[in-house]
């Protein structure tokens, strides 16, 4: 494994987004529930255990676009919600600009599971010895890239770019599209 420098000018990150806001769980389970979907939730952050924070970005919004898709539909499937939902997401747009563990090229398979217990150990003990973050090959869009970032100070200029609506049908996200307000 080497440094790469990454200079991203964008990079993407999507995020849920409801206005007003409201706790993410609030459409999909009742109060007593909320500590087991935290814990859920948690199980979509490849590089991090839920105690420390990590930047997910892509060089690409397509490729933003697949991995939240993944990973919504796990979550909404986790969940057992088979109701139709219109998933409000929101588009950032930032610059990146550092030096990230690259794992482009390396053997480690762990990027390819479903279980995030060993890339979560691996990025905690990358973190714990300072490092930035890491530089991947998105696994939902192959030969693209994607990128967990520990430290915040290597992005800047982070703005609102757009809304999209991600449609789920009780299965699957079978529809994408992009929201606008004109008045």
């Amino acid at each position: 494994m080497s440094l790469t420098h990454v200079r991203w000018q964008p990079c993407y990150r999507i995020i849920p987004a409801r206005y007003p806001p409201i706790s993410i769980y609030e459409r999909v389970a009742d109060a007593d529930e909320f500590k087991a979907l935290v814990a859920l939730e948690s199980r979509t952050n490849r590089f991090s255990d839920g105690s420390y924070g990590v930047y997910y970005t892509s060089k690409t919004l397509e490729t933003a676009i697949c991995e939240t898709t993944y990973h919504r539909e796990r979550f909404y499937r986790a969940t057992e919600n088979n109701k139709s939902l219109n998933l409000d997401m929101r588009v950032l747009k930032a610059e990146l600009n550092g030096e990230l563990e690259d794992l482009r090229n390396s053997p480690d398979q762990f990027l390819f599971t479903d279980d995030y217990s060993s890339p979560q150990k691996y990025a905690r003990q990358l973190k714990e010895k300072g490092s930035n973050g890491i530089l991947y090959t998105s696994v939902r869009h192959p030969k693209n890239k994607a990128a967990a970032v520990f430290n915040p100070q290597l992005l800047s200029n982070c703005k609102e770019d757009k809304y999209l609506v991600y449609e789920w049908n009780g299965l699957e996200i079978n529809s994408i599209y992009e929201k606008k307000i004109y008045f």
